[in-house]
């Protein structure tokens, strides 16, 4: 469950995580390089934080827009192109790859995204997490 004032909590553990905080290496150079950049997103969400991310999600959840900052602190911040409204998430780059060029199809809506710069993913574990998400 988040703390009032958390927007994400970091679970995992590796050379890529600063042992002392247990959060990921904010990487400088490729916030910068976010900044500007077309991203679609993907989510799904499990019932808890046991579940594992082959096993039956509960929910999925598709948006893009456009980074307009990035910050260890902020997290990336993302302008939602269907609404305006701007959307945070983690500050953790793993889950960004460059997209292929062409045509992607959200699967609630039918919209068609041309051309995003980034696909990335992100899987919400437990119901506490999940109202943060459900704001797009």
């Amino acid at each position: 469950m988040l703390q009032p004032g958390e927007r994400y909590r970091w679970q995992g553990a590796g050379p890529q995580f600063d042992p002392a905080t247990g959060q990921p290496q904010f990487d400088h150079a490729m916030a910068a390089e976010m900044v500007g950049k077309y991203v679609l997103v993907g989510i799904t969400y499990y019932a808890d934080k046991d579940t594992a991310v082959h096993e039956h999600p509960t929910g999925h959840k598709q948006c893009h827009g456009d980074v307009v900052r990035v910050s260890e602190q902020e997290g990336i911040v993302m302008r939602l192109r269907h609404s305006g409204q701007e959307y945070v998430f983690p500050p953790d780059f793993r889950s960004l790859q460059k997209a292929e060029p062409g045509e992607y199809t959200l699967r609630s809506t039918k919209e068609v995204v041309l051309n995003p710069d980034y696909v990335c993913t992100w899987c919400v574990h437990g119901q506490g997490n999940r109202q943060q998400w459900d704001a797009i």
